[in-house]
C-alpha cells in the first residue's frame, strides 16, 4: 500500500529553528483549518483538487483523517 503526504511533518519543537518560511506557513495554514478557519478551508481544498487531479484514481482510496471529537471533526469540514 502506497501512502501519500501532501506536505512534510515539522514537530512544534523543531518548526521554530528548522523550518524555511514556506514550511512555516503550510504550519500555519494547516492550523488554520484545524481550527475551521474559512480562508484555510478554502486553501485545503484547493490543494487536494490540485493533487487529487495530477493522481491516477484507477485503485485508489482517499480519506481524511477525523478530528479527535465530533464537534471539531464537522467544524473542520463544514
Amino acid at each position: 500500500m502506497l501512502k501519500t503526504a501532501l506536505y512534510d511533518y515539522f514537530p512544534q519543537r523543531l518548526l521554530l529553528h528548522r523550518a524555511s518560511f514556506e514550511e512555516y506557513d503550510i504550519y500555519n495554514k494547516i492550523l488554520a483549518f484545524k481550527d475551521g478557519r474559512n480562508f484555510a478551508k478554502k486553501w485545503a481544498a484547493e490543494v487536494v483538487t490540485q493533487s487529487l487531479s495530477l493522481t491516477n484514481m484507477k485503485d485508489t482510496v482517499f480519506m481524511c483523517v477525523p478530528a479527535s471529537c465530533q464537534y471539531a471533526h464537522t467544524r473542520r469540514y463544514k
